[in-house]
């Protein structure tokens, strides 16, 4: 009986990545010198010719200078992600993702451990897809607890309890508990239950994760989804979802997550476990 092996992981960029990048870096080059020859001999009298090696030239420049960088940060993510690190399906500290209470979101009447325990345990099933790969206690660039947050003062602040990741997509999934009503999101990021301000913003978030878009390929997506664990029966409306910001029910999560993870279910990108799990 022959046993069915499903193909393997792809890590990226992989080395086709690596050798294309050096193979345009070489031919923009070369391009480049001959269009300087070109323009050098027709400097006295830019004819048409001349003109199109200066247009040559400047284009070949680029597209040399550009596939430069790319290989350069290509080069750099093989190397500082180790191979132990891209097949590691959990990342982060366990207790890490439920220990800070000084949140801009944060639960309402449950613990915030308690609310980070339940969305794990509703994530956990994800990892059945190969490419899935899940970060605790995400940070992000250098933000810092206030003065006034006891022990943590000074630490670093963690963005969300939660990333999932597979190929290019990141997806920071960040717990809350609330009691039912109907949610807004307003212009600044603030929060209203049937219209009264519940003291807590979405505005770190959205920041956060503009922060996390900016220090990665600009092809890869980042988006935010806030888990609402109800605490009450009754009818929970939550705001309406942003570029940056998506809302969903615990209930809901699974399902959620699993269809826009589902389509990239071979691939780790080296990008996003070199930012989130040598950062975080």
């Amino acid at each position: 009986m022959t046993r069915m092996t499903e193909p393997p992981v792809r890590y990226l960029p992989g080395r086709p990545a690596v050798g294309l990048a050096a193979t345009t870096v070489v031919t923009a080059g070369l391009v480049a010198l001959l269009a300087l020859g070109a323009t050098l001999l027709s400097v006295r009298d830019l004819d048409p010719l001349g003109l199109l090696a200066v247009a040559v030239l400047g284009g070949s420049a680029q597209t040399a200078r550009r596939a430069w960088v790319r290989l350069r940060t290509a080069r750099r993510v093989r190397d500082q992600v180790p191979a132990r690190l891209l097949r590691q399906r959990w990342h982060g500290d366990p207790t890490a993702a439920g220990a800070d209470e000084y949140r801009a979101l944060r639960p309402i009447g449950m613990a915030r451990s308690d609310v980070v325990r339940r969305t794990e345990d509703l994530l956990r099933p994800l990892t059945d897809i190969p490419s899935v790969r899940i970060f605790r206690g995400v940070q992000v660039g250098g933000a810092t607890r206030p003065a006034g947050a006891g022990d943590g003062a000074g630490r670093p602040r963690i963005l969300a309890a939660f990333a999932v990741t597979a190929g290019r997509l990141v997806l920071v999934v960040e717990p809350v508990a609330w009691p039912p009503g109907r949610y807004l999101m307003d212009a600044t990021g603030q929060l209203r239950c049937d219209g009264r301000f519940i003291g807590q913003s979405a505005g770190p978030l959205v920041s956060g994760v503009a922060a996390l878009r900016d220090r990665l390929p600009r092809t890869h997506r980042v988006r935010a989804l806030v888990v609402v664990h109800p605490i009450a029966d009754g009818a929970v409306s939550l705001p309406v979802p942003t570029k940056e910001v998506a809302w969903t029910l615990a209930r809901d999560l699974p399902t959620t997550m699993r269809t826009e993870l589902a389509r990239h279910p071979r691939t780790v990108s080296r990008h996003t476990v070199a930012t989130l799990a040598v950062d975080g």
